[in-house]
């Protein structure tokens, strides 16, 4: 939940930009999230340039989507904490 509301902030993000918002989480962990997410269709991964390649990670319309359930989990964690 934390890598899409990251990327879903920013709409494009690197790698690095990610594990700096996220820095509690080492980057083999994150590799690997990152790479589920993909497979689910959350994300996409974009890679541009030639020298030096430059991937970027890219919200989808479906991981967009969960941006509806995240809100009610912050309103019921706001309303019974």
């Amino acid at each position: 939940m934390h890598i899409l509301r990251a990327i879903g902030d920013q709409k494009t993000m690197r790698f690095c930009a990610i594990k700096e918002a996220l820095p509690e989480i080492n980057s083999r962990i994150l590799s690997e999230r990152l790479t589920e997410l993909e497979e689910r269709g959350f994300i996409d991964r974009v890679v541009t340039g030639d020298k030096p390649i430059c991937i970027e990670y890219n919200i989808t319309e479906k991981g967009a989507d969960l941006r509806s359930v995240f809100s009610c989990f912050c309103k019921f964690g706001e309303k019974w904490r």
